[in-house]
C-alpha cells in the first residue's frame, strides 16, 4: 500500500491537505494562513505537534511529514523571517526519532505491517477516510487501522537515515547557536539507529568540543548529549555554572559517582535557582531540569535519609516542574505502595513536611493528580497521623 497525503491519516483523522500545511510552515507564512483560514481546526504549527506527533503517536502522516521536512530543512528560505521555525522542526524531528529509534516493539510492528496490503485493511481505510475520527476513539472494529499504525512505525524507523544529513548540515559555526544546540541533540538521537552507528564517534566529538564553548545553556545541552552518547562529562562537575554542573552530573555513566551525586543533592536544595539557571530558555532535552535531578537522585541513592533535605525543598517548591509537582519522585520512592505508616524517621519527616506545607491543601489540581497517581491520601489529617506514628 502506497500512502499519500490523500490516503493518510494522523492522530485526529484524515490528513488531506497536510502537504499544504507544511508548505505554509516551510515558508513561514503562519500569520497569513491564520488570517485567511480563521476557522480551521488545525494551524500548521499545531498540525505538526498535535496531529503528526501527538505525544509520540506515530501515524502514516507522521512518516510523510518526516520525509517532507527532512528534505526541506536545509532550504535557505526555510521559515521565512522566523528562524525559530527551523529550530522547532529540528526539535520535532528529534522527538519523532526518540519515539521510534529504540525499536522496543519494532519486530512486532514489522510483523503486523505485513498485512498492510490485505483487502480488509484497504476497505477499512476507504471507510475511515470518509469520516473525521480520532485514533483515540478507535474500538474493536479498527484493528486494520492498527495494522497501518504498526506499518507507520516501521516506515518511520526506516526513514530515519534520510534525516541525518540535513540535520548534521546545521552543525556548522555559521548557524545560530540555538539551532546548533537543537540539531546536535537531534543528531545524538539519530545515531542510535543501526545504520547511523558509524556517525556516533563524530557526533560525540562534536558534543565534546562544543561543551567547552558557548553560552551555559549550549554547553549544558552538549553535556546532556554527551551523557546520552556515553561520552565523558566528569570534568564539568566543577564548572562555575550551576546548570552546566547539573547536566554533567546527570550523565548515566556517572550514576555511581559520589561527586556527581553531591552536585545533584546540592542542586536539589534550591529548586528556584536551578529553574532560573538558564533564564527563561529551557533545554531542548528536558521539560524540567529540577524534575530530572529529582528522578536521578531517587534512582541513584538507595536510602531516603540523604535525600530528605532535597525532598523537603521539593515539597515547598511551587514553581514549574513538568506536569505535576517536584516532590512526586520522592513520594514514589518513600511510599512506593501508597502506604504512609511504618517507615523510618526520614519517612515520618517527609510526611511532616507534606502536612505542614500549604501547597498540597489549597485546591491545587497538580497535587490532586499526584495523590491519585501515587495512591497516597489526599487528606491532610492522614499525613499528620503518619508524621506522629511510631513506625
Amino acid at each position: 500500500m502506497v500512502i499519500s497525503w490523500e490516503r493518510a491519516f494522523h492522530a485526529f483523522g484524515p490528513a488531506r491537505g497536510g502537504h499544504e500545511l507544511l508548505d505554509v510552515l516551510r515558508r513561514g507564512e503562519l500569520e497569513r494562513y491564520a488570517c485567511e483560514h480563521p476557522r480551521e481546526g488545525l494551524d500548521p504549527y499545531s498540525f505538526l505537534w498535535s496531529a503528526l506527533y501527538c505525544a509520540g503517536r506515530i501515524t502514516p502522516a507522521t512518516v510523510l511529514g518526516l520525509r517532507y521536512l527532512a528534505s526541506a530543512l536545509t532550504a535557505e528560505d526555510f521559515g521565512g523571517d522566523d528562524p525559530t521555525l527551523r529550530e522547532a522542526v529540528v526539535w520535532w524531528l528529534r522527538e519523532v526519532t526518540r519515539a521510534v529509534v529504540d525499536g522496543t516493539y519494532l519486530d512486532q510492528a514489522r510483523r503486523m505491517a505485513r498485512r498492510r496490503d490485505d483487502p480488509a485493511v484497504n476497505e477499512w481505510l476507504d471507510e475511515y477516510l470518509r469520516h473525521e475520527r480520532s485514533v483515540h476513539d478507535w474500538g474493536e472494529g479498527d484493528e486494520p487501522g492498527r495494522v497501518l499504525l504498526a506499518a507507520a512505525e516501521a516506515d518511520c524507523f526506516d526513514a530515519l537515515p534520510e534525516v541525518f544529513e540535513p540535520v548534521a548540515s546545521l552543525l556548522v559555526a555559521r548557524q545560530p547557536e540555538r539551532l546548533r544546540t537543537v540539531a546536535a541533540s537531534a543528531a545524538a538521537a539519530l545515531v542510535r539507529h543501526p545504520e547511523l552507528h558509524r556517525r556516533r564517534e563524530a557526533i560525540t566529538a562534536y558534543h565534546l568540543a562544543e561543551a567547552a564553548r558557548g553560552t551555559p545553556l549550549h554547553r549544558a545541552s552538549m553535556l546532556l548529549g554527551l551523557g546520552e552518547l556515553g561520552g565523558p562529562t566528569l570534568p564539568w562537575l566543577d564548572d562555575p555554572d550551576l546548570g552546566v554542573r547539573v547536566c554533567a552530573a546527570l550523565a548515566p555513566d556517572l550514576a555511581g559517582t559520589a561527586a556527581a551525586t553531591r552536585v545533584l543533592r546540592s542542586a536539589a536544595l534550591d529548586p528556584a535557582a536551578l529553574h532560573h539557571a538558564f533564564g527563561d530558555v529551557r533545554l531542548p532535552q528536558l521539560l524540567s531540569l529540577n524534575e530530572a535531578v529529582a528522578e536521578a537522585l531517587c534512582e541513584r541513592v538507595e536510602d531516603l535519609g540523604p535525600l530528605l533535605d532535597g525532598a523537603t525543598a521539593a515539597v515547598a517548591y511551587d514553581g514549574p516542574a513538568g506536569d505535576g509537582v517536584l516532590c512526586e519522585p520522592y513520594l514514589r520512592k518513600a511510599f512506593p505502595r501508597g502506604v504512609l505508616h511504618g517507615g523510618t524517621d526520614a519517612h515520618r519527616a517527609l510526611a511532616r513536611a507534606v502536612a505542614a506545607s500549604d501547597n498540597p491543601w489549597r485546591d491545587d489540581k497538580r497535587w490532586t493528580a499526584v495523590f491519585a497517581r501515587t495512591g497516597l491520601p489526599a487528606e491532610r489529617e492522614a499525613w499528620l497521623a503518619a508524621a506522629r506514628s511510631d513506625g
